[in-house]
């Protein structure tokens, strides 16, 4: 009898055995559409976790291979059958966070055992779609999770606070683990540089467990801006936020720049899209100051209507005006009189 028609009934027999797979590089399309309608029939009736995960390793191969062929489809199906195979039998702990054996613990990361236990529970959403690639079954659900979670309610009444002084001190009363988000663009000269490790000692003590710190920042000082926030606050990513218009020239680098870095701080709960832009320059309130157009496209990528925002370094009130748009509370601090005075008045109109 040969590899290719092994029965499978003498293929289910031997749960303790993968059955010998051609490398895909020698073996036709029809003779791996074959074999992958094989293991699907195998895969049902063992609980051999070691050779199913052995089998999830040639699948994947064989996709490469027949992708290149443009008959990846039978392949897909049954690679997403046998992840979600896979995901049933993988151990449950608290949380579904069940720990790997020590044999399963070298063959599969963390990332594809928590895919692969959401591809096993939520069939209901992927399996009468296939064949797909996995990327799409897991689009799928986080799709069908977010049709199901209800719509952020707006706030009736917006908080919005503006103190004048130092952040340090006038925010000082900002309970612990309230804010959600905090969203600023400090001062960039050399001279402010201690105010980093300040604004991670606010935001380490006053951001949400789910909450990030969003910082704009030059880019003459970044490596000893990175320094002082990572000090306090695991670092999560770099945002890029785009300026329309002119170049900023910055003289002492001989360097023509149109982004700006935004340093994210903090929880990895919300899934991010890394640009912003700005639509054009807007010094009307504050000589440092960032546009409404930008600051409102850089906000709505890191915040949902209902969270509370927090801006330190408040300025001429960009950062408080968007919110406000969002749907968003807004406590924030200015230490300059007269700038606060500016941003006080653009929140009362």
């Amino acid at each position: 009898m040969s590899k290719l028609s092994l029965g499978v009934e003498k293929v289910a027999t031997a749960l303790a055995r993968l059955p010998e797979l051609p490398e895909p590089a020698v073996s036709t399309v029809v003779a791996l559409h074959d074999r992958c309608r094989l293991l699907e029939a195998w895969m049902d009736r063992t609980e051999n976790l070691t050779a199913l995960m052995e089998a999830k390793d040639w699948l994947a191969a064989v996709e490469r291979f027949l992708e290149a062929k443009g008959a990846q489809g039978p392949a897909q199906t049954t690679a997403r059958l046998l992840e979600a195979r896979i995901g049933d039998l993988l151990p449950r702990g608290e949380g579904g966070k069940g720990k790997l054996s020590v044999a399963t613990d070298s063959l599969l990361s963390r990332q594809d055992a928590h895919d692969f236990r959401l591809m096993a529970e939520r069939r209901d959403v992927w399996l009468d779609k296939l064949p797909l690639a996995r990327r799409r079954v897991l689009r799928l659900i986080r799709d069908d999770d977010a049709d199901l979670r209800p719509e952020p309610e707006r706030p009736v009444a917006l908080l919005s606070r503006l103190e004048i002084g130092d952040f340090r001190q006038v925010l000082a009363d900002i309970p612990d683990e309230s804010l959600d988000l905090i969203l600023t663009d400090p001062p960039y000269p050399a001279e402010f540089l201690p105010l980093w490790g300040d604004l991670a000692l606010f935001a380490k003590r006053t951001l949400a467990p789910h909450g990030m710190l969003a910082a704009m920042s030059g880019q003459t000082h970044l490596p000893e801006v990175y320094r002082r926030l990572g000090e306090h606050l695991p670092y999560r990513w770099t945002m890029a936020y785009l300026m329309t218009g002119s170049a900023n020239v910055v003289h002492a680098r001989r360097v023509s720049t149109m982004w700006k870095p935004v340093l994210i701080y903090g929880s990895t709960t919300r899934r991010l899209h890394d640009v912003a832009t700005s639509k054009g320059a807007d010094k009307d309130y504050h000589g440092w100051g960032q546009s409404e157009s930008g600051m409102y496209d850089l906000l709505s990528l890191l915040a949902d209507p209902g969270a509370t925002v927090c801006d330190p370094f408040a300025g001429g009130g960009t950062t408080a005006v968007v919110a406000a748009a969002h749907g968003c509370h807004f406590v924030g601090a200015e230490i300059d009189p007269a700038t606060h005075a500016i941003a006080a008045k653009r929140l009362a109109s």
